[in-house]
């Protein structure tokens, strides 16, 4: 008599599917995350918001720009923006007409002077949600706390208002830090 090994093949195949199965959902379970965190933080510090960034900072600190470095309202000191270019004033701050042109351009929506420590500003944000977008507060969770001993450093903190076809209207953050010039 020959014995059948069909038992055996079906056990064989259903021991293979579940580990099989198995493997997928660990790695699903774990890249998953990733891939989200990937997409909400496709617009932070992309490559042409950190050049924006880095041009603004250059027209902030080598033009002629009168920036108020010691007021900082305990959290930041916000330069104004508006879509008329009219408007880029805070607590005796001013930019150039240069710098105003630049900031149209590129669709800049805020600007903000912070301490280069970003927990007093990051508090401030947290208290104040409701006058921030989302994506703004998010991205200003997002940025690690760093604690330099060099008290001339400031952070630069923008918003870049973008219009494409395919998204519509999205915003993109950028962060550089922003060190006074020894006069």
């Amino acid at each position: 008599m020959i014995k059948s090994n069909k038992g055996f093949a079906l056990m064989e195949t259903l021991v293979v599917g579940v580990f099989v199965v198995t493997v997928f959902m660990f790695v699903f379970t774990n890249f998953y995350p990733l891939v989200a965190k990937y997409e909400k933080a496709e617009y932070y510090d992309d490559v042409e918001s950190k050049y924006v960034v880095h041009y603004l900072r250059r027209f902030i600190v080598e033009g002629e720009n009168n920036i108020s470095w010691n007021n900082c309202n305990n959290h930041c000191q916000k330069i104004e923006v508006t879509k008329d270019g009219k408007k880029f004033t805070a607590q005796g701050t001013f930019l150039s007409d240069e710098a105003k042109n630049f900031v149209n351009a590129v669709g800049i929506d805020q600007i903000y002077l912070t301490e280069y420590n970003i927990a007093n500003f990051r508090s401030y944000v947290n208290n104040n949600k409701s006058s921030f977008p989302k994506g703004f507060v998010e991205y200003i969770e997002s940025l690690p706390e760093e604690n330099p001993t060099d008290n001339t450093k400031k952070r630069l903190i923008i918003s870049i208002d973008r219009k494409t076809k395919e998204m519509g209207t999205t915003h993109s953050y950028a962060t550089i830090e922003v060190k006074r010039n020894a006069s």
